[in-house]
């Protein structure tokens, strides 16, 4: 069954809402203890007693996605991106082709459930693989879980993970961590990267499992990261740029000209316009409301060069960062 230092990087409360949210039966009861390395203990019980029920009241699978969902996507908050340039699967790969392939290859893991995940190995080992869809049932992505190291933290022994997507209609590859567990594990970051980018492509012991993928891993080019931020910052900020212009009317430029005029500012320049319009922009922005940002909205940004931090921008309460 799956350890405790693997469920040790999902919150007790989530677990909480979990059980809550299947009626597990006096789940308040089975989990109270005095320390929060004792409440895990009966996290892990609980989801034991659980599935051996004749009518549990969670399956192995809805426990299985919850796992998945959290250390997949809830955990990581710091990715890489590459390119491949060779995979088993495109976009015209339909499900039951891409099922049918990663299922006869079992040591790929595809669809292992993460209850029945053990971790035996100090090498990079493989948890589970996962398939992504589109609407028409053509081949959309394919998610890998890893286990990269074991961390020694203030709760006992804790799992670090890696989440890697195959984009296969970007052809992209990222690899996503918890950045803080990023900076914990003892492998020296670069060499890390090098350990899972090789293994995915097959080189190593472990990385003989993932020989059925042909996936063929290169370095993104200067060129291309410089273009992929830049559109990445211009799709964050779109939205809004197109809500502060659109309450910035040519009256407001001529208002601003006309106070300037009244001051008698010897050139009135385009460039005082923009600063006193960005007076005007940050007033705005105090005053919007979330519900402002329909797809919700991007509190920091940050660049970063090695282990340099070279510029970096956020609202302290996480509120847009364009408010701040």
């Amino acid at each position: 069954m799956i350890s405790l230092a693997a469920l040790k990087n999902i919150q007790i409360q989530e677990f909480e809402d979990f059980f809550r949210e299947h009626k597990v039966p006096k789940w308040t009861v089975r989990i109270s203890a005095g320390s929060t390395i004792q409440k895990y203990d009966k996290v892990r019980q609980i989801i034991q007693e659980e599935l051996a029920l004749e009518k549990p009241s969670f399956t192995y699978d809805e426990i299985d996605e919850f796992i998945f969902e959290k250390l997949f996507y809830a955990n990581s908050n710091y990715q890489m991106v590459f390119r491949y340039n060779s995979f088993f699967g495109d976009v015209h790969l339909n499900s039951d082709e891409v099922n049918e392939y990663l299922a006869q290859n079992t040591n790929i893991e595809y669809l292992k459930n993460l209850i029945n995940w053990v971790d035996n190995t100090d090498l990079i080992n493989l948890c589970t693989v996962r398939s992504e869809f589109t609407t028409r049932r053509t081949l959309k992505a394919i998610h890998i879980l890893l286990r990269i190291d074991t961390l020694d933290q203030l709760y006992g022994k804790r799992v670090a993970f890696c989440g890697v997507t195959v984009n296969v209609r970007q052809r992209l590859v990222i690899l996503r961590f918890s950045h803080q567990q990023f900076e914990l594990i003892k492998t020296e970051p670069l060499k890390l990267i090098k350990q899972i980018l090789d293994t995915l492509g097959g080189i190593g012991t472990e990385g003989k499992k993932f020989e059925p993928l042909q996936l063929n891993i290169n370095q993104i080019s200067e060129d291309d990261s410089t273009s992929a931020i830049y559109e990445l910052f211009a799709e964050l900020s779109s939205e809004a740029e197109e809500i502060l212009h659109s309450r910035v009317t040519k009256e407001t430029e001529k208002k601003i000209v006309s106070f300037l005029n009244d001051l008698k500012v010897k050139e009135v320049k385009k460039e005082y316009i923009e600063q006193i319009k960005n007076v005007v922009y940050q007033d705005i922005a105090d005053s919007m409301e979330d519900t402002a940002f329909e797809k919700g909205w991007i509190f920091k940004f940050q660049f970063r060069e090695g282990d340099h931090t070279k510029a970096s921008s956020r609202n302290d309460k996480r509120l847009p960062v364009y408010t701040a």
